[in-house]
């Protein structure tokens, strides 16, 4: 297998690094690569790759001291009166479906 060279300084082009890890395979499959960015030295950049990369989660952050209090209570006020509107007509929901509900108007 031809390992491309690490090391670039006029005609010569080696590639002496040697990569030693522990328990990086419980990650999933490990590669090894150099990149092609400029780094300004006779020195490649040597990329090692963990397993599969998972999707960053978007999380959702609330400026409490600017949120809107006021349109929160009506908009909850509403839609709570709604769902205990429908509770009190029909009583044979389970619990997991009543916190879904209730978690879903709030």
């Amino acid at each position: 297998m031809m390992v491309p060279p690490t090391y670039r300084s006029g005609k010569v082009a080696t590639a002496p690094d040697v990569t030693l890890t522990s328990g990086f395979r419980d990650y999933g499959t490990v590669a090894w690569s150099v990149t092609d960015d400029e780094l300004c030295t006779p020195h490649e950049c040597i990329l090692i790759d963990i397993g599969k990369r998972t999707p960053l989660e978007r999380v959702e952050v609330i400026d409490w001291p600017r949120f809107n209090w006021k349109e929160y209570n009506e908009s909850t006020a509403t839609t709570l009166g709604a769902l205990y509107d429908k509770w009190s007509v029909q009583s044979n929901y389970d619990v997991e479906t009543l916190a879904q509900e209730l978690s879903s108007c709030i």
